[in-house]
């Protein structure tokens, strides 16, 4: 792997990277809240999928079209799975631990539709953010909900440091029209009811997801 791609440094969670996808496999079940386009909300699963799609991608059936991509992989159901129109290889996986909490931010990025909350958008384009968080810990579905809030709140901040703006507003973007976010913890370890930025795993999601990032954005994009 390259310096950018690290390997996830939970044990018994992988990731693989083909042509055309990420898939994330775990031996145990991982409790996951996300806004996955297959399966999202509140579940448990064992397999994350990242799914390139073509840029002038059809949104007939996507929940369709990722069944039937995961079944092809063979990944156990249920699965999680996202899509994105992001070259794929232009991932970026990091790693960050303290005090025995373990953070792995996957994460792909383009920037062809950035957009500002409150902005009025007479069509979405297909470009997104997709991140995925896996923490190291046993987070209760309050903290899961937290821990998105805080790790939306980074991608924010990159944004805003990377001076990316709508084209609706001028505003700073505050993502683009179709991010999707994933947090995933293996119920191990110590239990956090928050996982908010004064906290220690709110504190290590933030810093993984905005060291990713602006290493899929520089890759993707070429912005610095």
């Amino acid at each position: 792997m390259t310096p950018d791609i690290e390997e996830i440094k939970i044990d018994g969670i992988t990731a693989e990277i083909n042509e055309n996808a990420i898939i994330i496999n775990s031996d145990i079940p991982l409790k996951t809240l996300s806004s996955a386009v297959l399966n999202g909300g509140l579940i448990e699963s064992r397999s994350i999928l990242n799914y390139q799609v073509p840029l002038d991608y059809s949104h007939d059936d996507p929940k369709k079209d990722l069944k039937r991509v995961s079944e092809a992989f063979d990944l156990k159901p249920p699965v999680i799975g996202l899509m994105t129109g992001v070259n794929i290889k232009n991932v970026s996986i990091k790693n960050e631990m303290r005090n025995n909490i373990s953070t792995c931010a996957i994460i792909t990025a383009g920037l062809s539709n950035p957009a500002a909350a409150g902005d009025y958008i007479p069509i979405q384009d297909f470009g997104t953010i997709n991140i995925i968080v896996l923490i190291d810990a046993d987070l209760t579905n309050s903290a899961l909900v937290d821990a998105i809030k805080t790790i939306t709140e980074a991608k924010t901040l990159v944004l805003h440091d990377l001076d990316i703006r709508s084209p609706y507003s001028k505003h700073f973007a505050t993502g683009t029209t179709s991010d999707a976010v994933v947090v995933a913890c293996t119920g191990q370890g110590g239990t956090y009811e928050y996982a908010g930025t004064a906290t220690k795993v709110g504190y290590l999601s933030a810093r993984v997801v905005i060291k990713a990032l602006k290493i899929a954005l520089e890759k993707q994009e070429g912005i610095v």
